[in-house]
């Protein structure tokens, strides 16, 4: 039998594929999550990492700040901890 964490895959048939796809996703955990941000409106830096990094839902100016709610991956998250709103 295989090992705990691997995928055998048949590449004749195809067959495993779906299990194996499943693995990698979960260990790169790319699972999208909903979250609000909140940016300095001069930060065009950090608000151009959401819009190529994730799925921008909506994006307001409030009191010179720039407002996003945006769908990420699990793994990104971190990386915006301060503007986490």
């Amino acid at each position: 039998g295989a090992r705990p964490g691997c995928a055998t895959v048949s590449a004749l048939r195809g067959e495993g594929l779906e299990a194996l796809l499943g693995q990698l996703a979960a260990r790169l955990s790319l699972g999208a999550r909903r979250v609000k941000l909140r940016f300095a409106a001069g930060d065009k830096r950090g608000i151009a990492r959401v819009y190529s990094g994730g799925r921008v839902l909506s994006h307001d100016v409030e009191d010179g700040d720039v407002l996003l709610e945006a769908e990420l991956p699990e793994r990104a998250l971190e990386r915006y901890r301060d503007e986490l709103a």
